[in-house]
């Protein structure tokens, strides 16, 4: 579903690589880590994914197609979501305006329909009373619920997360998990998670670490 050849990024110059001549390959149907230090380009390696970044050399392919045939904009829209380490929401806007308006951006299937954006925010463990808040008057962790839920409710067959668990405990962290494996095993959705997390990436079928700007399946 998602691949890339010969992937290198740096910043500046050549002599500033975060990583070089990737090829990796990641099927719908399956969890993925993205492990590494901080520091290391594991942030900018899925933004890459994502399409919000260009690589320096290399391609991206979505279902054998590089993403600048397909267009970044187009990719973006239709089938690639991201969870930001920051929930990354519309501030003024209230929980359920921000999934309402996700999907008519994005065109999804679901779009309008408030009934199963209320749907989606509560199997992320917010409540019809909290879904109608501003998220600025919502804790941390349930901003970070939204952005899962946010997610959820678009059509993309690929899901980025970068650290989606960070702004959350324990319990919040294992509904996270909970539902990005869902998303995986019964939508069939190619999800992707960046995370220093070794009990994250255990939950994960593959385990990919960035390490001295190469990539390798542990």
């Amino acid at each position: 579903m998602l691949r890339t050849k010969k992937l290198s990024y740096w910043y500046g110059n050549a002599a500033n690589k975060l990583f070089d001549h990737v090829d990796l390959e990641f099927t719908a149907g399956h969890l993925y880590a993205v492990v590494g230090k901080s520091g290391v380009g594991k942030t900018t390696f899925l933004s890459l994914l994502a399409g919000l970044t260009r690589p320096s050399k290399g391609v991206i392919e979505f279902e054998g197609r590089g993403l600048a045939k397909i267009g970044m904009l187009n990719y973006r829209k239709r089938h690639v979501s991201m969870i930001f380490q920051t929930e990354n929401l519309f501030s003024y806007m209230s929980a359920l305006d921000n999934l309402l308006t996700a999907m008519e951006i994005t065109e999804a299937h679901h779009a309008g329909d408030q009934g199963y954006a209320l749907q989606q925010l509560e199997q992320s463990g917010i409540d019809r009373r909290s879904a109608q808040c501003r998220v600025t008057q919502l804790t941390l962790e349930q901003q970070q619920r939204v952005a899962v839920a946010r997610t959820m409710c678009c059509d993309s067959q690929i899901i980025v997360a970068d650290e989606p668990t960070n702004q959350v405990g324990q319990e919040g962290a294992g509904d996270i998990l909970e539902l990005l494996q869902a998303a995986a095993y019964e939508q069939q959705r190619c999800v992707i998670v960046g995370t220093k997390k070794v009990e994250v990436a255990k939950k994960c079928d593959a385990v990919v670490e960035l390490h001295q700007r190469k990539f390798e399946w542990l």
